[in-house]
């Protein structure tokens, strides 16, 4: 998918060739693999020093007289305990850690938005109207812009989220990537030609109503699809590009 996730993309972009990129992309999805492996034993690592050390949540007051807690407070173990019980040094150390952490997301984010605008959106590759000057002026203020909005958008998640962050991100990468998922295996699985001026009502109509369908599930029936949307979500996008397919003569 990595031709179809503009962030992803980026990634390669700098590489001199074919071959080069193809190398980047491995060794990326290798080395996440491992650093996900190490975030998830510092993640149990932390789990049990909190049990053995701490009194478990209640200790650090993350959880009611009950033990209860929800999955929101599982977010704050971490800034918690670097920062009120292992020392300043190392509370200092986690707060750099998260702004190197940040800065690449963000600005591989913003770069990647301001590409996508400038390429897609106003056709830097096929203006021809425009000077060099021009273009620069046009791209630092997309730049500005797409930086200032991800501000206003963190203020509004933080504003309304009640539920822990990682799983706002997998809700909201069901919504985003499931037409991605399902344009990806169109195009793996069949030669089909698609009729391209349709396929951006397909990307926006498949979450809208897999959106509905969520929510009439949660009313009238009790059930709600959860992260499974992301699979529903790629197969209407399937569903929507094969109905829309050019028949191969």
């Amino acid at each position: 998918m990595t031709g179809l996730d503009q962030d992803m993309m980026q990634k390669n972009l700098s590489c001199k060739n074919i071959s080069d990129a193809q190398k980047n992309v491995y060794t990326t999805s290798i080395t996440i693999v491992i650093v996900n492996f190490f975030f998830l034993l510092l993640g149990a690592v932390l789990a049990i020093f909190v049990s053995s050390k701490l009194g478990g949540m209640q200790g650090i007051g993350l959880a009611d007289a009950a033990g209860h807690f929800t999955k929101a407070e599982t977010d704050k173990l971490f800034p918690v305990i670097a920062s009120q019980y292992l020392g300043l040094g190392v509370g200092l150390f986690f707060i750099i850690g998260l702004i190197s952490a940040s800065y690449p997301s963000a600005g591989g984010a913003l770069t990647s938005l301001t590409t996508s605008f400038c390429i897609d959106f106003i056709g830097f590759n096929k203006r021809t109207d425009l000077s060099d000057e021009k273009k620069m002026k046009i791209r630092k203020t997309a730049h500005a812009s797409f930086a200032f909005l991800f501000f206003l958008l963190i203020l509004v998640l933080y504003a309304f989220n009640n539920q822990a962050v990682i799983d706002l991100v997998y809700l909201l990468a069901a919504y985003t990537y499931g037409p991605l998922l399902g344009f990806f295996f169109f195009g793996i699985f069949t030669k089909y030609n698609v009729k391209d001026k349709f396929m951006p009502y397909v990307a926006i109509g498949s979450p809208i109503i897999c959106y509905l369908l969520d929510t009439a599930g949660k009313e009238f029936l009790g059930f709600g699809f959860g992260f499974t949307i992301l699979l529903v979500n790629g197969l209407l996008s399937f569903a929507g590009m094969y109905f829309l397919r050019v028949k191969n003569k």
